[in-house]
C-alpha cells in the first residue's frame, strides 16, 4: 500500500463515491481499516497516508451528511488525544484554516455551494449541511487545530493566521477561529511559544488589523487576543516609566536608548485606541478594556474574589489579602480615553469607581498606573467638564451625578499621590509633577479655578491624616520626607496664589480655605511632634 501509493489511490476513488454511499456502514468499515492500520509494523507511515488522503480528505466527505462527518472528527479527535505524534503533521493550522476556508466557510463561493448532481441522470446525490451544522464541524476541525498548537506552534501557524485574518471576508470563520487562539493561549506553556512564534513574524502588531472590522465582536476578540499576547511580554518590555527619572542626575545614553526603546509599546497602545475609537463607543468595549487589565475578568470577580478571600482570611489573621496586580496596565490609556469620549456620566462614574475599587485592592496597582497611565489621566481628567468649570463640593448638590463624578476625581488624585508620598522614596516627584501639570493648564486657561488645586491637596492632607493612626508612618524615612515636601509646596502655592493678599485677606476667603488651612496645621503639628 505504502510503495505503491496505495491511500492516494483510494482516495482518489472515494471522491467519485456518491456522498449517498458515505453512510454510518462505509465510516464503520473505515474505521475497522484504521485499526487494522494501527496495530500493523508500519503504522506510523501507513497511518500518515490513510488519514491524509481518505480521513482528512474534505473533497470526499463535504457533501456527506452532517452525522456521518461529526462522527467521523470525533472518531479523529479520540485518536489524536491518545497518540498525537501525526498531529502537528496533518493537522496543522494552516491545514485546518485552509480547509475551513474552503468547505465549512459561511461565504462559500456559487459552485461550492450548489448540490450534487449525479453526471448522467442530474439527480441530486448530495447536499451540503445547514449553516448550523458547518458551524458545528468547523469547530471540530478548530479543535484538531488546537490540539496541534498545544504540541508545537511554527512561524508557519502564525503567518497562515494572519494571512486568514487579512483576507477572509466571513465574520463567521474569524469569529470561530479567534475563540479557538484566545482559548488555546489559556495553557502558559502554550502562551510563550506563541509569543515567541509572534515576535519572529513581526510582533502583535501584526494582528492589529482586527481592530478595524466593522463588525464588533471581531473588534473585540481581536483586542482580547492583543491582551493575552501582551500578558506574555515580559514586564521590561511594557513601557516606558512615567515621571520615574531621577532627579538632579543626567541620563547616559544607553539610558536614552532604553527609553526610546520602552516607548514603543506605548506607541502600539494608542494604535490600538485609534482603532478602536473610529467605532460608537458600547458597554461591551469598556468591559473588554478591562478583560484586558484584569487578565480575563471583570472588576466585579476580582473584587468578588478579593472579598472572599478576606473572610477566609479573617478566620486565621486580621491581614488583608492582595490581588494579583494589573496584567496588561498599558490598556489603562485606552480606559481614560474611553472615559473621555463618554457621553454618559454614571458611566464615566462606573469606570471611576471600578479604577478606584482596584487600585485599593493592591498597592502594585497603584504603582502600575502611575508607571504606565498617569499621564493619559492627567489628560483626561482635565477635559472633564467637571473640572474645567470646576466648583467646590457643596451640600446643595452633594447628590448630583455631576458632584459623584468630581468626588471620584478627586479621590483619584488622592489615592494615587498620598500612596506615592506615604510609600514611595522620593514620592514627592510624582506630586511636583502632577502639581506643575496643573498649574500649567490654569495659566493656558484650560482650567479656571484655582480652588481645584487648593481642594486636592487638601484631599491628599486629609487621606495622609486618616492613615496615621493606622499606621505610625509619618516616623518612616520616605513618608516624612515627602510630607515635608508636600507642606514647602502647598505654603508656596499658598503665596502664590494670594501674594500680598496673604496680609489683608478678605473674610470670603478665609472661609473658603479655613478647612484645608486646619488640615495643613494638624498635618505639621503632628510631623513636629515626632
Amino acid at each position: 500500500m505504502h510503495l505503491l501509493s496505495g491511500f492516494s489511490i483510494l482516495g482518489f476513488l472515494f471522491q467519485s463515491v456518491s456522498p449517498q454511499l458515505l453512510n454510518f456502514k462505509t465510516l464503520s468499515a473505515l474505521k475497522h481499516l484504521f485499526n487494522i492500520l494501527t496495530n500493523s509494523g508500519m503504522s506510523e507511515i501507513l497511518l500518515k497516508d490513510a488519514l491524509q488522503q481518505i480521513y482528512l480528505n474534505p473533497h470526499i466527505w463535504a457533501y456527506s451528511s452532517y452525522e456521518v462527518q461529526r462522527e467521523l472528527y470525533l472518531f479523529l479527535i479520540q485518536y489524536f488525544e491518545t497518540d498525537g505524534k501525526l498531529l502537528p503533521m496533518l493537522c496543522g493550522l494552516p491545514r485546518i484554516i485552509d480547509i475551513v476556508r474552503q468547505f465549512y466557510s459561511e461565504k462559500l463561493d456559487a459552485r461550492s455551494s450548489k448540490p450534487l448532481l449525479h453526471l448522467i441522470t442530474e439527480q441530486v446525490i448530495g447536499e451540503r449541511p445547514h449553516i448550523e451544522e458547518i458551524r458545528k464541524i468547523r469547530l471540530l476541525l478548530l479543535s484538531l487545530a488546537e490540539m496541534s498548537l498545544k504540541l508545537k506552534v511554527s512561524s508557519h501557524d502564525i503567518r497562515a493566521l494572519v494571512s486568514f485574518f487579512e483576507k477572509s471576508q466571513d465574520v463567521a470563520c474569524i469569529e470561530d477561529v479567534l475563540y479557538m487562539i484566545i482559548r488555546a493561549l489559556s495553557q502558559n506553556s502554550l502562551l510563550s511559544s506563541f509569543l515567541e512564534q509572534v515576535n519572529s513574524v513581526g510582533g502583535c502588531y501584526i494582528f492589529i488589523n482586527l481592530l478595524k472590522r466593522e463588525f464588533e465582536p471581531i473588534r473585540l476578540l481581536g483586542l482580547q487576543l492583543l491582551g493575552k499576547l501582551l500578558v506574555g511580554v515580559p514586564s521590561e518590555k511594557k513601557g516606558p516609566k512615567l515621571f520615574g527619572l531621577p532627579v538632579g542626575r543626567p541620563r547616559s545614553m544607553s539610558e536614552n536608548i532604553r527609553k526610546g526603546i520602552a516607548a514603543t509599546p506605548q506607541l502600539f497602545f494608542y494604535s490600538i485606541s485609534e482603532r478602536l475609537f473610529k467605532f460608537p463607543l458600547s458597554d461591551h468595549l469598556c468591559a473588554t478594556f478591562f478583560d484586558v487589565l484584569l487578565g480575563g475578568a471583570s472588576p466585579k470577580q476580582v473584587l468578588q474574589k478579593r472579598s472572599q478571600s478576606n473572610e477566609l482570611n479573617d478566620r486565621s489573621s486580621t491581614s488583608v489579602v492582595s490581588l494579583a496586580p494589573f496584567y496588561v496596565p498599558q490598556i489603562l490609556v485606552c480606559i481614560f480615553k474611553y472615559m473621555h469620549s463618554c457621553q454618559d456620566a454614571s458611566a464615566r462614574a462606573k469606570i471611576l469607581s471600578d479604577l478606584l475599587d482596584l487600585l485599593d485592592s493592591n498597592p502594585s496597582n497603584v504603582e502600575a498606573i502611575m508607571e504606565y497611565g498617569w499621564s493619559s489621566w492627567l489628560e483626561t481628567s482635565v477635559k472633564l467638564d467637571v473640572f474645567r468649570d470646576y466648583r467646590p463640593i457643596s451640600k446643595a448638590n452633594y447628590a448630583s451625578l455631576e458632584t459623584n463624578e468630581l468626588i471620584l476625581v478627586r479621590n483619584m488624585y488622592s489615592l494615587v499621590l498620598s500612596y506615592f508620598l506615604c510609600y514611595v522614596k522620593g514620592g514627592w516627584h510624582q506630586l511636583e509633577d502632577t502639581t506643575n501639570f496643573l498649574l500649567l493648564k490654569i495659566e493656558e486657561g484650560q482650567l479656571t479655578n484655582f480652588c481645584l488645586l487648593r481642594d486636592i491637596f487638601e484631599d491628599i492632607i486629609g487621606s495622609l491624616l486618616e492613615t496615621s493612626p493606622d499606621e505610625d508612618i509619618f516616623i518612616s524615612q520616605p513618608c516624612r520626607d515627602n510630607i515635608l515636601y508636600l507642606l514647602k509646596l502647598s505654603d508656596e502655592l499658598l503665596v502664590d496664589q494670594i501674594g500680598i493678599k496673604l496680609l489683608f485677606h478678605p473674610p470670603d476667603m478665609c472661609a473658603s480655605s479655613s478647612d484645608g488651612s486646619q488640615k495643613e496645621m494638624t498635618l505639621a503639628l503632628h510631623l513636629w511632634k515626632l
